[in-house]
């Protein structure tokens, strides 16, 4: 009860750093953290017996600092880059994901910024390399992850690719990614969470046909989710 209930309150918190250094206004900002809140989904996982009330936060804590080290690339935007980043690895080693959008971010500054490079270098390294490290050692792996240490790789990826079954695989993960009942898959309408997935695409394609120009570390937020994105393909690839 108390790791949800503190992970309810750095979601809060989290959303009100990320919506402030996008600029948003009230009235934005709190739709958007009214939208993450409304996500049953959010409660399923932030409840679930494991590091995931953790890592749900850590997520929004690492977005919100990769658009700080967008926004005003330095020793200090570049350390808490960092050390947001290593947190959610030692939370979760599927933050591997991420990892591109951090050095990206970092690599975009590597000659002109090298103290805040070096910086960012040092406090990765001192943070996760003891337990990467370890995983190296008693894995073979550097995520150690369950996929990785049954023998699930680029072979075996490829092979998934051609017989999973794509259009209920994503229709299935696009619904229960909304609601399943808080992992008891009790039924809800259908049409309801088509509703909402359709909201959410006509959103998406608005915001593409209105941008007029990125607010510095959008990219950053939309390449987050990216890679997230790609994670799950991951994960559903190794099932």
């Amino acid at each position: 009860m108390l790791f949800r209930s503190t992970s309810v309150v750095l979601i809060y918190f989290g959303m009100s750093l990320l919506t402030r250094q996008l600029d948003l206004s009230r009235e934005y900002a709190a739709a958007a953290t009214f939208c993450v809140y409304c996500s049953q989904m959010l409660y399923g996982a932030i409840a679930h017996v494991c590091n995931d009330s953790l890592a749900v936060p850590v997520m929004i804590f690492f977005i919100w600092s990769a658009v700080g080290a967008v926004r005003i690339p330095s020793i200090k935007s570049f350390a808490i880059l960092a050390t947001m980043l290593s947190l959610g690895l030692l939370v979760k080693a599927y933050f591997l994901f991420v990892l591109p959008v951090a050095l990206v971010i970092v690599g975009r500054h590597l000659w002109r910024r090298r103290q805040a490079a070096l910086m960012f270098a040092s406090v990765l390294f001192v943070m996760i390399a003891p337990w990467y490290i370890r995983n190296l050692v008693l894995y073979h792996s550097v995520g150690g992850t369950v996929e990785k240490t049954a023998g699930f790789g680029l072979r075996e990826a490829l092979r998934a690719v051609v017989h999973l079954p794509w259009r209920e695989s994503i229709t299935y993960m696009a619904t229960s990614s909304i609601w399943t009942g808080n992992n008891s898959f009790t039924t809800f309408s259908a049409r309801t969470l088509y509703v909402v997935l359709l909201l959410l695409a006509a959103s998406a394609v608005l915001y593409i046909y209105h941008r007029k120009k990125a607010r510095p570390g959008e990219m950053a937020v939309i390449g987050s989710i990216g890679f997230f994105c790609a994670g799950l393909l991951y994960v559903t690839l190794a099932f």
